[in-house]
């Protein structure tokens, strides 16, 4: 028995557009619990990093770790994906942010998988663990990504702040004359009691570069990836509206810092990742982090020497990233 599903993609849970939750999964998964010997289906794509709905993670890494299986405990497994990241070439009426793939799905034990970018027909076969609990969908990264991996001792996601760090959400209101400076949406200056201010993470004191946790969406080819950093003085803060990138005890490091954020490698590290225009602290997992910043030498020439880029990696990621 072959089965072609094109399940209905997301419930609505009082907002629109992202705020929808995925459900499509799990009409895959009941159809795997049926014993098929074939199940191909065309659903959105963002499953492959992540996407908002209940066991849309679980679904990934039953994916990634080969523990698809049906009723009776038999193993499924994906064959081959079809990705196509513009979502115009299969519904040229609907604009689905993060397009869509078609998954093959059959009996058996997981093993690579053939991987084909169905905008150019080129394709890759390859384990989807390779790179942890997520899968990179535009293979043309895995050789950049190996690189740099290897060559990293840290990695930024280490350095990044958790959300409302400063125990203020976007929308706090109990401002004052004076006290503790606070930047607000698009960079306001604020001030609010010390008693207002709670810091989590021991950076209050430090030079910190803080940036905006909402960017550029994936639905821009060539794109900014995030939004722009901004180095604040010890004793200043932010609300939620902002994630604390990293922290120093200079000014130096801290600008030094600022200028590797704003380079196209900094950001296509963070494109690999990130699905949406929200930009989660696990958008930065990949991107290097040389924790010594006191040298002003972070250029995107120096970081493509650095890793040993060739002119196609380069040219990949500048086809990507926009100046900042």
């Amino acid at each position: 028995m072959l089965e072609i599903e094109n399940p209905p993609y997301q419930l609505a849970d009082g907002g629109q557009g992202a705020s929808a939750s995925a459900i499509y999964h799990h009409f895959i998964l009941d159809s795997i619990h049926n014993s098929p010997n074939q199940l191909v289906a065309i659903i959105p794509a963002r499953w492959m990093v992540n996407a908002k709905g209940k066991g849309v993670k679980e679904f990934r890494e039953d994916i990634i770790n080969g523990n698809l299986a049906d009723k009776d405990g038999n193993p499924y497994k994906v064959v081959q994906i079809t990705d196509y990241a513009d979502s115009s070439k299969i519904f040229p009426t609907v604009d689905i942010k993060g397009g869509v793939c078609i998954l093959d799905i059959q009996p058996g034990e997981q093993g690579d998988v053939e991987y084909v970018n169905g905008l150019t027909g080129e394709s890759k076969v390859y384990n989807l663990n390779t790179y942890g609990d997520i899968i990179i969908r535009d293979f043309r990264r895995h050789d950049i990504l190996d690189k740099v991996i290897s060559k990293s001792n840290m990695l930024m996601i280490d350095t990044v702040s958790s959300s409302k760090q400063f125990g203020m959400r976007s929308n706090f209101s109990d401002w004052s004359d004076e006290g503790v400076k606070v930047y607000c949406n698009k960079f306001e200056e604020r001030y609010t009691h010390p008693n207002n201010i709670k810091d989590k993470e021991g950076v209050l004191d430090m030079w910190k570069v803080i940036a905006a946790k909402s960017a550029d969406g994936i639905e821009n080819a060539v794109s900014l990836v995030l939004g722009r950093p901004k180095v604040i003085k010890p004793g200043e803060c932010c609300t939620e509206t902002y994630l604390t990138i990293n922290s120093f005890d200079t000014e130096e490091e801290a600008v030094n810092f600022e200028k590797y954020f704003k380079t196209k490698f900094f950001r296509f590290m963070v494109n690999v990742v990130k699905v949406s225009q929200n930009v989660v602290k696990k958008v930065y997992r990949f991107v290097p982090d040389f924790q010594d910043y006191t040298e002003d030498k972070f250029t995107d020439e120096w970081l493509y020497e650095h890793f040993e880029l060739t002119d196609d990696e380069i040219e990949l990621i500048e086809s990507e990233v926009r100046s900042m």
